[in-house]
């Protein structure tokens, strides 16, 4: 079978360059060229829509197997920063709505792409319009560009996605207003790469399963001659896969650079809006219907946006049994999701597709669930501020230690512990403390703050900020989790500071202090190695459904530091979950 690639486009002028360039032999109702190295095969779709493009490619492929479809067309650009002629590729795209402001069909990642990518956004129709808010979505719109990802994806068969900027999506030329020769030399300049890809299926899976833009095919070449000298089989370059992630911090394609936008996103119905455009006036506002309608899909690059909302569905969850301090039952409550700060082990990198962080408003509706929960136990209940979010990151603005600590002080059961890392708490008075808040602080050596816990304060900072909410009459907790430990020297900076807190806050009535090595779920470790961060994972191994440290480095956990903080805080000491 020889490889053959297809070239579609959906107007006959966007094909005409490359016919003019490659001089294809028609064949039924588009061209056809055989070359040494494979087929190549140029269709236009003639204007009629995604569909009849869909259903297009599934009569082409009947007559031909594709080992890459090749979609050239013009966009319009939602970046004032992209010039009329420039040539991308996509990075991949999702069907929406502007003008609704509806998600038509979910974010799909563009197999094959080139280090200049961009998001795609792919409309129903053409709605011509300044949609600023659109560019958390995504950087250029077309007609079609979705329907191709969305057919590959369907048929396994590789999509690269041309895009040549044409208009800014206001001034939208009725005809031919460019010249559309430069998406078939850019095609032309990657033809090469393109025909070895679909002529060796190793080396297309080696580009594919590491990520790697066209530019690096060299890098995939290496890595498929390996495959095939040591004749490695599906599990072992799976294997080989994985530990070239782990080991080598191989990226994925990068997007195109560009100055960082910031989006401020307030549901209608929030009131006092403009506490938060003046708290965060760095960022600019818009109102929306629902953070969900723009939340749901992966942040496009080069932009962060903050939303302002109501939380919808579930406010409080229940805790596995033996989580927390004993002798109490634990719920977490969910007051925003996300967080300001990148720690490179956080959870929610793998928990949800939009990092951006999320402030809920209704409290008095996540109080009345927790007085509900507290109502069914016979015991003290917690509930733990920070499991899906930083539990104070933002406190100086939303103010939820000081409401939630007057309505919880004269409930029997309800306590609150708002767990963080933030050094921004000095706002909190006095009169806010009392035994039923805790202000939680996660803490670990300062070496391994600046290695792993980007964007966040020192542990001098932390610590400073501790002991003057204790001077304030705050009841704290302490919590050493994760414990990172690659290597031996690493367990000093542990050591030291499970004896500092020993030492200086054994006697100081603490509610809580915690340990625990670093662990995580399957999801969350694919999603840290595939984002290039895999030296993290250095040392872990799955083990009952957890990837986690090997029983013996747990136990010298436990010998090392659990026996000094037991020593220092007794029955106040626990073990997390582990």
């Amino acid at each position: 079978m020889r490889p053959s690639i297809l070239v579609l486009t959906e107007h006959r002028g966007e094909l005409q360059p490359f016919i003019d360039f490659f001089r294809p032999v028609p064949e039924g109702k588009g061209y056809r060229l055989s070359l040494p190295a494979g087929d190549l095969f140029f269709y236009s779709n003639q204007g009629r829509g995604g569909i009849e493009m869909t259903h297009l490619l599934y009569g082409l492929s009947r007559e031909n197997e594709f080992q890459i479809v090749v979609n050239a067309g013009l966009c319009g650009a939602l970046d004032s920063s992209y010039a009329p002629g420039e040539v991308l590729t996509a990075a991949g795209g999702m069907m929406a709505d502007l003008r609704h402001e509806k998600v038509l069909g979910p974010y799909i990642e563009a197999p094959l792409q080139g280090k200049l990518s961009s998001r795609l956004i792919t409309l129903p129709l053409l709605q011509p319009g300044v949609y600023e808010k659109a560019y958390v979505w995504g950087s250029l719109v077309d007609r079609e560009g979705y329907y191709l990802l969305s057919w590959g994806r369907a048929n396994r068969v590789p999509v690269l996605l041309y895009k040549m900027v044409s208009d800014n999506n206001v001034d939208i030329p009725e005809g031919p207003g460019i010249d559309p020769r430069p998406m078939a030399t850019r095609f032309q300049q990657d033809l090469p790469i393109l025909q070895e890809l679909a002529g060796d299926s190793l080396l297309m899976e080696v580009l594919l399963r590491l990520a790697l833009p066209l530019e690096k095919s060299g890098e995939a070449r290496k890595w498929a001659e390996k495959c095939r000298d040591e004749r490695l089989s599906f599990t072992r370059r799976h294997q080989l896969y994985q530990s070239l992630k782990l080991e080598k911090g191989i990226q994925g394609p990068a997007s195109a650079a560009k100055s960082c936008r910031r989006f401020l996103f307030l549901e209608e119905d929030i009131r006092g809006k403009e506490r938060f455009e003046t708290a965060f006036s760095e960022y600019k506002p818009f109102t929306i219907k629902s953070y969900l309608d723009y939340f749901q899909s992966p942040r496009n690059e080069g932009c962060s946006a903050l939303f302002i909302a109501r939380k919808k569905g579930e406010l409080v969850r229940s805790k596995p049994e033996h989580y927390g301090r004993p002798g109490w039952r634990h719920y977490s409550a969910f007051n925003g999701y996300n967080c300001p700060m990148d720690c490179l082990y956080c959870f929610l990198q793998g928990y949800f597709k939009n990092p951006s962080p999320v402030l809920f408003l209704n409290r008095e509706e996540l109080f009345d669930e927790m007085k509900k929960k507290a109502e069914e136990e016979d015991m003290p209940v917690l509930f733990h501020f920070g499991d899906l979010c930083d539990g104070a990151a933002f406190d100086r603005v939303t103010q939820n230690i000081a409401w939630f600590s007057e309505k919880s002080k004269n409930q029997n059961r309800i306590y609150c512990e708002f767990r963080t890392k933030s050094a921004a708490l000095s706002h909190l008075e006095a009169r806010s403390a009392h035994e039923h808040l805790i202000i939680g602080f996660s803490l670990a050596p300062q070496k391994a703050i600046e290695r792993w816990e980007r964007l966040t304060p020192s542990l001098h900072r932390r610590l400073e900020m501790a002991r003057k909410l204790a001077d304030k009459g705050f009841h704290l907790s302490f919590h050493l989790d994760p414990v990172i430990i690659q290597t031996q020297k690493e367990w000093a900076g542990y050591e030291d500071l499970a004896r500092l807190l020993r030492d200086e806050w054994g006697k100081k009535g603490l509610f809580s202090v915690s340990m625990g090595t670093l662990r995580m779920k399957r999801d969350t470790f694919r999603a840290i190695r595939d984002k290039g961060r895999g030296a993290l994972l250095k040392g872990l191994a799955l083990e009952e459904g957890f990837y986690r440290y090997p029983e013996d480095v747990r136990r010298e956990a436990d010998e090392r530091l659990g026996k000094v903080l037991e020593e220092g805080f007794g029955g106040c000491y626990y073990v997390c979950m582990d």
